[in-house]
């Protein structure tokens, strides 16, 4: 489900639900800082924490952290606060890299209003808001390739949020941008242009799932210790300044050191690299 397709279908969170002005979700970084950097929302996130940085240059040759854009700075990062604590389309928190995601994106529509004079969300109206997305629809990729449907739908979703949230952020579109339609048709997103993304074919992933199961339910308590010994391991290496390198080989000597007995079946067996190809085949159309 798209954020676009969802929008008609989740009600917003009243201002109260959802927290914004704190830094709860930032970790060595603070709510007015050039840099933010993410509390991890997963494991992998503990060796690379997502980081992004609202100083970004603008074409009238300002910084977005200078004092005459502290108010739609303001916004900016209330919306992302929003969409990191609610996501429009499940309701439920974002990563962290979805949250970096959508930064990337609403860095564009903020360099477009520089650019054309606009200094609120709220100024945006219908032409502004077609106007925008017909830029997008003609910019290129460094290969000098126009940017995939999909992604020009992935800024139109956060259109979508401009509006969801406008009464918490304070300074949202005041219209809805796309009335009656779906971010994905909005964009030309087809079934003939839509991404396909490698799968796992079902001889393998049936088995897959159910050891996963089976290990989930006869076990859960030794997961939830082995992510915490990574975890813990990963984080003491960090301190020491080692490398991402070491930080594997020493989490993965501990888990080993200190895996249950009797536990040996429940590892899987090597893969071949046939296995490999087998598992990142395209999926047909």
């Amino acid at each position: 489900m798209t954020v676009g397709s969802a929008a008609t279908n989740v009600v917003p969170a009243p201002a109260h639900a959802v927290s914004t002005r704190h830094d709860g979700f930032l970790r060595n970084s603070g709510w007015h800082d050039a840099l933010w950097i993410f509390t991890p929302t997963n494991v992998l996130e503990h060796e690379h924490p997502v980081r992004i940085r609202w100083d970004f240059a603008l074409p009238s040759g300002r910084r977005f952290t200078d004092a005459s854009c502290a108010a739609l700075l303001e916004a900016a990062r209330t919306l992302l606060a929003l969409i990191r604590a609610r996501c429009v389309s499940t309701g439920l928190p974002s990563r962290a890299t979805t949250v970096k995601g959508y930064f990337n994106y609403l860095r564009e529509p903020v360099r477009w209003m520089d650019s054309h004079g606009y200094s609120r969300f709220a100024d945006l109206d219908a032409s502004a808001l077609l106007r925008f997305q017909r830029s997008i629809e003609r910019r290129t990729n460094q290969k000098g390739v126009p940017l995939a449907r999909t992604t020009v739908q992935k800024y139109l979703d956060l259109l979508v949020y401009l509006r969801r949230y406008r009464a918490q952020i304070g300074d949202g579109l005041t219209i809805e941008p796309f009335p009656g339609r779906s971010t994905a048709s909005m964009a030309g997103v087809t079934d003939a242009n839509r991404r396909s993304w490698p799968y796992t074919p079902e001889p393998i992933a049936i088995p897959l799932i159910h050891g996963a199961i089976e290990f989930l339910s006869s076990c859960p308590g030794d997961l939830l210790r082995a992510r915490e010994i990574y975890a813990t391991t990963v984080a003491a290496a960090q301190r020491r300044g080692h490398t991402s390198e070491v930080w594997r080989k020493a989490s993965s000597r501990v888990l080993q050191s200190r895996r249950p007995r009797g536990h040996a079946r429940l590892l899987p067996p090597p893969i071949s690299p046939n296995c490999w190809m087998c598992c990142t085949r395209p999926a047909s159309s």
